[in-house]
């Protein structure tokens, strides 16, 4: 009888170690909040420079081959994901405005200038997330679907004699709607917390208009940023 206790005894504790196991990884139902840090390496790029205005002849014959680069940033991002099903979620992302540094290349002036404009760019995004594998499983890829709206303030030109007679007297990007397509993996550590990495692709562009000395200049500024995240998350 003692012998028939103990296996008992081992079979129920095993059963509810399975059992917790399973509790452990998001199912339907479930929420989660998740803090973490974003690394945002943009490909951008700047179309056609037009200017108009008393002065738009000079500028119309010095902008034509004008080139840009904007810089790597990273940023504080926060997160609230939801399971609509044991696979399929959606999870709402904010973060801490990018300050963007666009670097110009100008060769009809022979100027390059680094950090010629500076904006600070806000990203709220939502994106439809299906999850690998069963809610048991510890480790669960992913792919998304999503939408972003990015929008920049206080955008400024820096102290280059070029750069203030092109955009010195206001300078402003317009804001956009945009897909996001995004990968990556939520590893489960216990009942409430978990790592969750990600990649996501952006296409991306913005008007941009410069207003400086006898011109306004108007121009496509493609962004395309890649976003490579990092998060621990807690469910509840």
């Amino acid at each position: 009888m003692k012998f028939n206790n103990k296996i008992a005894m081992i079979v129920s504790v095993v059963a509810g170690t399975l059992l917790s196991q399973e509790s452990m990884a998001l199912q339907a139902g479930d929420n989660a909040v998740y803090v973490g840090a974003a690394y945002i390496m943009p490909n951008g790029s700047i179309g056609a420079l037009t200017s108009s205005g008393p002065a738009a002849t000079t500028f119309n014959a010095t902008t034509p081959g004008t080139t840009a680069t904007i810089q790597n940033a990273s940023t504080f991002i926060a997160s609230y994901f939801h399971m609509f099903t044991d696979n399929i979620g959606a999870e709402l992302t904010i973060g801490s405005p990018v300050s963007m540094k666009v670097d110009m290349t100008i060769p009809n002036a022979s100027k390059s200038v680094t950090s010629a404009a500076t904006t600070d760019a806000s990203f709220p995004s939502i994106v439809v997330k299906y999850l690998f594998n069963a809610p048991a499983d510890a480790f669960r890829p992913f792919l998304g679907l999503g939408l972003n709206y990015t929008y920049f303030n206080n955008t400024s030109a820096n102290s280059d004699a070029l750069v203030q007679q092109l955009a010195g007297t206001s300078q402003s990007l317009s804001s956009s709607w945009n897909p996001v397509f995004n990968a990556g993996g939520i590893y489960t550590l216990n009942d409430h917390w978990s790592l969750n990495f990600g990649v996501s692709y952006v296409p991306m562009s913005s008007n941009v208009t410069f207003v400086g000395t006898g011109t306004t200049t108007t121009g496509k500024l493609t962004i395309n940023p890649t976003d490579v995240t990092f998060k621990v998350g807690y469910k509840f």
